[in-house]
């Protein structure tokens, strides 16, 4: 689990590095303008379903918070205080009822408390696409898991959400599905990492990211 810790926080400090980047990204082509327009069409026409969905979930909920954050988790599921760090803002919740050593998780970090990049269109294709060439060129990342991971964006609520999923191998050879969440364009810079061991956690660690995600208040 500290091995999860380490590569949230050195994930995070990527995505920040790259918002800084994309700062100085000038005005997009004509083309690039139209196609963003036609994509947000899209977009517009299944927020409000998503929007639903991603509140509408099936298990009972508890509303978590701290000095930054508000948002809601399982009722079933709770902070783990081993694994959780203040002083970096890291927070990492699981099962109460796990008996696993390595249990399915949901870990949850403020990278920043003054994202410089909030004001940036994320639904903008272009911006998402050059989010993801920096995921596969990163050295920090394991190039082979990120080459072979699936990337998508999805807008939850009214924040656009950048995920990158693939497969990772514990110290002890226990192989796990990753998934990182970037909620973009809030005023903190913010990552959710899931991690599923296959131990059958109820509800799946991906759902309780969305519902992070679909929930979220900053204070």
């Amino acid at each position: 689990m500290k091995h999860n810790r380490k590569w949230a926080v050195v994930c995070g400090i990527l995505c920040l590095a790259l918002l800084g980047g994309c700062t100085q990204q000038e005005t997009t082509t004509d083309e690039t303008q139209q196609q963003t327009q036609e994509t947000q069409e899209t977009q517009d026409e299944t927020q409000q379903d998503t929007a639903q969905t991603e509140s509408a979930v099936e298990w009972e909920t508890q509303v978590y918070e701290d000095d930054q954050l508000r948002y809601e988790i399982p009722a079933s599921w709770v902070k783990n205080e081993e694994y959780s760090y203040p002083d970096m803002m890291f927070t990492f919740f699981c099962s109460q009822d796990t008996t696993s050593d390595t249990p399915s998780n949901v870990n949850i970090q403020v990278l920043s408390l003054d994202n410089q990049s909030k004001d940036m269109d994320y639904a903008d294709p272009e911006i998402q696409e050059q989010y993801h060439e920096f995921l596969l060129s990163a050295d920090d990342i394991p190039q082979e898991a990120a080459k072979n991971g699936v990337y998508t964006t999805e807008q939850i609520g009214d924040t656009w959400v950048y995920m990158l999923s693939f497969p990772r191998t514990a110290e002890d050879g226990t192989i796990a599905q990753q998934t990182a969440y970037f909620p973009m364009g809030l005023d903190y810079a913010i990552a959710i990492w899931a991690t599923d061991f296959q131990d059958g956690c109820t509800p799946n660690v991906d759902e309780v990211a969305k519902h992070i995600c679909a929930t979220l208040e900053l204070k």
